[in-house]
């Protein structure tokens, strides 16, 4: 009798990093000699990322806030979003920097983690996203990650 070989499952993707696969093919093919070597090698260091590296840079890229706290990165095509975005700081396509200005800090956070910042420092913790950055903003030291 002879062994079955099963073939290994492929590395979780979804259409969003086939897309961007894809598209930085497509564009580092056709495009090339029109962009800079800095356009080249940001285009180059995406496209030698993992599967899930890819995953998580495409979709972080649909994202209209810049500030993403990895704690909150959930993709099911992503089973640790952690290990990919520092991989995608490491790449240099993404900054993991924590001296953030304040406004861009708190496009990160959730109302309800707003929320809860201003009432453990004794602040109202009700109203619109903007009343709740207000409140935030109006701290004197505050430090945010």
């Amino acid at each position: 009798m002879n062994p079955v070989e099963l073939p290994l499952p492929s590395p979780p993707t979804d259409a969003s990093e086939q897309d961007l696969a894809s598209a930085l093919g497509v564009v580092l093919q056709r495009d090339g000699q029109l962009l800079t070597a800095g356009e080249v090698l940001v285009l180059e260091r995406a496209r030698a990322l993992s599967p899930t590296g890819r995953a998580v840079l495409a979709r972080l890229l649909q994202r209209r806030v810049r500030s993403i706290r990895i704690a909150d990165l959930d993709y099911p095509a992503v089973p640790d979003a952690g290990t990919a975005a520092r991989e995608l700081v490491a790449a240099g396509l993404a900054d993991d920097e924590t001296g953030l200005p304040l406004r861009l800090v708190l496009e990160a956070y959730p109302n309800a983690a707003l929320a809860e910042i201003l009432a453990r420092h004794g602040r109202t913790a009700t109203g619109a996203r903007s009343t709740l950055q207000a409140g935030l903003t109006a701290i004197p030291d505050l430090a945010l990650r």
